[in-house]
């Protein structure tokens, strides 16, 4: 990445972003620089580009509610797959599947709560994803599984 210009450096990351991201770089700092720049300054290029860089914010994780979607949906089926071939000889596992449901939503709620708070970005799509997760929250609640243990408490 050290041979690349700062334009393409630039662009790299640049697509790297959000949609989300984008609009920020765009109307809080570029919008900015626009007015900042002068013709008279406009041999200063290679210092208005490395500042143009510091701009963009440090690559953070991006929330993909497809992807969670798909991963949780899985883990659903693993469930149901257990149940139904569950005899009282094998040992079921969907006790280590519904720990690892529960260890991914709070993997998912601190990796969304850094990305919302620490880097202030993907605010509709954190909380769409918030919703996803209460819904998975509540299906993992009515497995049947975890009635019956609530109900002999």
């Amino acid at each position: 990445m050290s041979n690349l210009s700062a334009k393409e450096r630039f662009l790299e990351s640049f697509r790297e972003l959000s949609q989300e991201e984008k609009l920020v770089l765009v109307e809080e700092h570029l919008a900015q620089l626009l007015d900042d720049v002068s013709v008279n300054r406009a041999s200063e290029g290679s210092c208005q580009q490395s500042s143009m860089l510091r701009l963009l914010p440090k690559a953070s994780p991006h929330l993909d509610l497809d992807t969670r979607k798909a991963e949780y949906e899985s883990l659903f089926s693993e469930i149901e797959q257990d149940a139904k071939s569950y005899t009282s000889k094998d040992r079921s596992k969907r006790l280590e599947i519904i720990d690892e449901l529960v260890s991914s939503l709070g993997k998912d709620v601190n990796e969304i709560w850094q990305i919302v708070f620490e880097y202030r970005r993907q605010f509709s799509e954190a909380h769409r994803c918030l919703l996803y997760l209460l819904q998975v929250t509540e299906r993992i609640w009515d497995l049947p599984l975890l009635r019956e243990q609530a109900m002999s408490m």
